[in-house]
């Protein structure tokens, strides 16, 4: 594996990663856009709820997209380099700990993103309620999954590489 091909890598499993907090943080502006209305002293139209969160999440998804492709004309346009050999133990420890910081972040937030749905709420949609805990909950089993198998996953990565 050579540098530039870790690079790419790397910026490839950010725009994922940005990809799954987008989502996440999709929930928070469900509660901000309830309190508008009463901020401006009249009542939005729906629409403009819906425009606002598509378009937080097309603008996600542009990003997402530019970053995907600048890992691969990155990895086109560098020069060739001598190969760093990383063992298949080593990658599978990597992924191992890339699951571990998942797994403990979604565990941060997500009892607080579980306290918001038995409390009532008037100005809160539904919706907004369980997005939060469903995107923690994402983020939890993707990160116990990159513990429990990790070769499934350098598979993958073998794949998103083009090597297999």
């Amino acid at each position: 594996m050579s540098q530039r091909e870790i690079i790419a890598i790397a910026i490839k499993v950010f725009s994922l990663w940005f990809l799954c907090w987008l989502f996440i943080q999709v929930s928070s502006f469900i509660p901000m856009l309830a309190t508008l209305g009463s901020w401006q002293g009249r009542e939005v139209p729906n629409w403009v709820y819906i425009a606002i969160c598509f378009s937080f999440l097309l603008a996600g998804l542009i990003i997402a997209a530019l970053l995907f492709s600048v890992s691969t004309k990155a990895l086109d346009s560098m020069s060739i380099e001598t190969d760093i050999v990383i063992s298949e133990e080593n990658r599978k420890y990597i992924l191992q700990v890339s699951g571990l910081f998942f797994v403990v972040s979604s565990l941060t937030w997500l009892p607080s993103s579980f306290i918001f749905l038995f409390y009532e709420a008037h100005e809160t949609s539904v919706l907004g309620l369980l997005l939060k805990p469903a995107g923690n909950l994402i983020q939890l089993i993707v990160g116990l999954w990159l513990i429990v198998h990790p070769s499934w996953w350098a598979l993958v990565f073998k794949k998103l590489r083009g090597r297999v």
